[in-house]
C-alpha cells in the first residue's frame, strides 16, 4: 500500500475506503478471489470538486500481482442529507436500491455494493470512458450529434426500467420511486426565483396549469440527467448512466433535464423530439416485439416539442433554485435563465408549433411578465451591488 496503517488513522474516510473498497472488490468483479493483488501498489485517493457538497468521492486503484489489470472501486461517502428530502430510506441506501434495480432491469449502470455496517458508503464499479460534460467541454462541435444519439438510446432506459416496475411490491416501489410533489418543488424553485411574495401561491398555480401535465407522467426517468452521470464507455461507444434519481415522470423529463443544465441549446426542440419518438418506436420494435411501424405524427411531434420545453424549463427553474442556495454566483445559472426566457418567447411567437391554445398562450404571457420582472430586477441589483463596490 502507499498508504501505512498509521498514517490511514489520520484519515477515517481513506480507511474506510481501503476496507470496504476491498470487500466490494469480491462482490464487483467475480472471480476476483482467484487473482493475486498488489498491496503494495494499492492507491486511494480523494477525488476534489466531483458532485455536491453533501457528499465525497473516492476511489481506490487494487492493481494484480502480475501488473496486467487494474481494479478500480469508487466509493461515495454521503455526509449530509438535503433539507428537502424526506425519504422512508437514506439518500445513500436509496441509491444503491435504485442502481439494483436499474441493473436487473438491464440498464447500463454500474455494478454497486453497500453494507449496513457503513451505511453512509456506497461502493461502485469504475466505468471507463468520459463523461458527457467532458466530451463536450473537448469538443463543442459535437454537442448537437451527441445530444440526438443520447436522445435516441434513452428510451431503451425507459422501456427496460418500466417493464420491471411489476417485479416490486407497492412498499419497495413507494421508497424507490419516492419525490417531493410537482406542487411543492415547483412552488419551492419559484420562492427561491422569485422571493417572499404574497401571490407566491397564485404563480406556483399558474405556473402548474402551464407545465404540470407536462411534467408528471408514469415513465421510470433517471431523475437527475446531467451531463456528467452519462458515461460514453471506452471502447463501446455506449452510453452508461451514473447517479439516478428515480422519478416517475413525463417521458421527456429526462431530455429536459440534460438540456436544462446546459442551458442555451442551438437545436429545435421539434428535431429532438422526433429523436425521440424514432428512439422509442425502434427500442419497442427490439424490446417488445412490437412489429407496428408507425411513423411520426406531426402533431405528435408539436405536441411532444412542448412536453421537451416544459421539461428544460422546470429543470432548469431547479438549477437554478439549487445554485442559487448554494450561494453560487449568478453567472452559474445565467445559461439557465437566458433558456427560460428563449423557451416562453418560443411559445409565445410560435404557438403552432407547440400546438397552444389562445388559453394557454394567456397563461404563458402572464407568467412571463412575472420572470422577466424578476430577472431585470436580478440584473439592477447585481449593477447597484457593483457600483457599490466599486
Amino acid at each position: 500500500m502507499k498508504m501505512e496503517e498509521k498514517q490511514l488513522d489520520m484519515y477515517g474516510d481513506l480507511k474506510i475506503l481501503y476496507v470496504g473498497g476491498r470487500k466490494a472488490l469480491a462482490d464487483i468483479f467475480p472471480g476476483i478471489g482467484e487473482i493475486e493483488l498488489d498491496e503494495k501498489r494499492t492507491s486511494l485517493k480523494l477525488d476534489f470538486g466531483v458532485g455536491n457538497p453533501s457528499t465525497h468521492h473516492y476511489s481506490a486503484e487494487f492493481p494484480s500481482k502480475d501488473g496486467k489489470r487494474i481494479f478500480i472501486i469508487n466509493g461515495r461517502y454521503h455526509n449530509t442529507t438535503p433539507p428537502t428530502y424526506r425519504g422512508e430510506v437514506s439518500p445513500c441506501k436509496k441509491l444503491y436500491l435504485s442502481y439494483k434495480f436499474l441493473h436487473e432491469a438491464g440498464v447500463a449502470v454500474p455494478h454497486v455494493a453497500f453494507y449496513p455496517e457503513i451505511p453512509q458508503w456506497l461502493f461502485t464499479e469504475n466505468i471507463p470512458g468520459e463523461t458527457l460534460g467532458q466530451i463536450i467541454k473537448k469538443h463543442q462541435d459535437r454537442v448537437i450529434n451527441e445530444l440526438h444519439s443520447l436522445t435516441k438510446s434513452l428510451p431503451y432506459f425507459h422501456i427496460r426500467a418500466g417493464r420491471s416496475v411489476d417485479t416490486l411490491t407497492n412498499e419497495e416501489a413507494s421508497r424507490l420511486f419516492w419525490s417531493r410533489s410537482t406542487m411543492e418543488q415547483s412552488r419551492d424553485f419559484l420562492e427561491v426565483l422569485l422571493g417572499q411574495r404574497g401571490d407566491l401561491d397564485d404563480i406556483t398555480r399558474l405556473y402548474l396549469l402551464i407545465v404540470n401535465e407536462a411534467i408528471d407522467g408514469d415513465t421510470v426517468c433517471h431523475g437527475d440527467l446531467s451531463p456528467d452521470n452519462i458515461i460514453k464507455r471506452e471502447g463501446r461507444g455506449s452510453y452508461w448512466y451514473i447517479d439516478p434519481e428515480l422519478k416517475l415522470r413525463n417521458k421527456f423529463f429526462d431530455i429536459g433535464s440534460l438540456l436544462g443544465y446546459l442551458g442555451c441549446v442551438q437545436d429545435d426542440y421539434s428535431k429532438l423530439a422526433t429523436s425521440y419518438l424514432t428512439g422509442m418506436i425502434d427500442a419497442r420494435v427490439q424490446l417488445e416485439k412490437d412489429k407496428l411501424k408507425e411513423g411520426v405524427n406531426e402533431s405528435v411531434v408539436r405536441e411532444s416539442a412542448f412536453e421537451l420545453s416544459a421539461n428544460m424549463l422546470h429543470a432548469s427553474l431547479r438549477i437554478i433554485s439549487k445554485r442559487k442556495r448554494r450561494n453560487e454566483d449568478s453567472q452559474s445559472y445565467e445559461a439557465q435563465r437566458t433558456a427560460i426566457s428563449q423557451i416562453l418567447a418560443a411559445w409565445e411567437s410560435s404557438p403552432g408549433e407547440f400546438l397552444l391554445n389562445k388559453e394557454e398562450l394567456e397563461r404563458i404571457k402572464k407568467f412571463r411578465d412575472f420572470y422577466e420582472n424578476q430577472r431585470e430586477n436580478s440584473i439592477e441589483d447585481v449593477c447597484v451591488s457593483s457600483n457599490q463596490n466599486s
